[in-house]
């Protein structure tokens, strides 16, 4: 059984997630892993509003954050993201409800950002029925 563990963030979880971090295979917000301090220091001060590990006993799976923007970054193991990803979405949304939406700023309806090479991801999005709605290019150095 899948479980969510929201980051307070403890040092064990600073650990995990920076291990996760290391570990992943596909980034959208970074080419470059940081320090580990200054992992520490993002951590801490997250700007997420919720950001929970996933964890089915004690194997942690992968990581999930629901930003102020109302997308929800989805960072599970590619072998258990195909199986997993419909629990873990409805845990998220059984927790938390889109913020109101903003023109031009924030949509109405949770989005999910995946990066063009994360096929295990993307066809776990398509198998739980959702679309495309936008294709984001990056202008300049994709740091």
């Amino acid at each position: 059984m899948i479980h969510l563990e929201e980051i307070v963030p403890t040092d064990d979880q600073i650990q995990t997630l920076y291990e996760l971090l290391v570990s992943r295979k596909h980034g959208i917000s970074h080419k470059h892993i940081p320090v580990f301090a200054e992992h520490i220091a993002f951590v801490r001060d997250h700007p997420y509003r919720a950001w929970l590990l996933v964890r089915e006993s004690e194997t942690c799976l992968g990581s999930v954050y629901v930003h102020k923007d109302n997308t929800i970054g989805v960072n599970i193991d590619e072998e258990r993201v195909v199986d997993c990803f419909e629990e873990v979405l409805n845990k998220v949304l059984k927790s938390y409800q889109p913020l109101p939406p903003v023109k031009s700023v924030r949509n109405a309806h949770f989005m999910i950002n995946a990066a063009p090479t994360n096929r295990a991801l993307i066809s776990a999005l398509e198998n739980s029925g959702f679309s495309v709605a936008q294709v984001t290019y990056v202008v300049g150095s994709h740091e």
